[in-house]
């Protein structure tokens, strides 16, 4: 689970971690963690270096916002978990905009933030098995693949429902990669 976490407080850096590393320990689930201490930091990094599955933003930072950031996030990726870390209640309405998974009041415990780990963990395990990263030089794509049982020798189809800058490049390397090692993409994709 790639998880990226963007408050300009360092100390409230090091606690999400040390939290998200003692859950992914307990639960023995696999994690990478990056940190970041500005949106900007974030966008700079993003998507290039990594997909993110969950991210936690800080919602007042010195330049551009948490919730700033998350609508930037959500115009490219509808799919990336969102929770918001502040304490500032008076936003909280404000998540509902961005479809995020969670609201976190500080100061931070690990009784309020291991339920929503758990549930952020069940989230992402249910979409990881119908999921494919597809890039090229220039960009990366999640594809989220509704996988329905088809007759033998039936066409398969993969339904894009997001357009990207470099859809013809990411169009090509979605019908060379395979779903399994016996069988390649041998249908049509659809734009929607």
């Amino acid at each position: 689970m790639r998880i990226a976490i963007c408050d300009d407080d360092t100390n409230m850096q090091q606690r999400l971690t040390d939290v998200i590393e003692d859950w992914a320990a307990a639960r023995k689930v696999e994690t990478a963690i990056f940190r970041y201490p500005s949106a900007e930091a974030f966008i700079a990094a993003w998507p290039e270096d990594v997909l993110f599955d969950l991210v936690f933003l800080d919602i007042q930072m010195k330049s551009m916002s948490g919730i700033e950031l998350a609508h930037y996030i959500r115009k490219t990726d509808k799919n990336m978990m969102i929770v918001f870390v502040t304490s500032f209640s008076q936003y909280s309405l404000k998540g509902y905009d961005v479809n995020a998974l969670h609201y976190l009041i500080k100061p931070l415990s690990p009784a309020k933030l291991l339920p929503i780990m758990d549930k952020a963990y069940t989230i992402w395990n249910s979409r990881r098995e119908a999921m494919v990263v597809v890039s090229n030089e220039n960009a990366q794509m999640k594809l989220l693949l509704l996988l329905r049982y088809p007759p033998r020798n039936a066409k398969h189809k993969i339904e894009a429902r997001e357009k990207s800058a470099n859809e013809e490049g990411l169009i090509k390397a979605i019908r060379k990669k395979q779903l399994d090692k016996r069988e390649k993409i041998n249908g049509d994709i659809v734009l929607g």
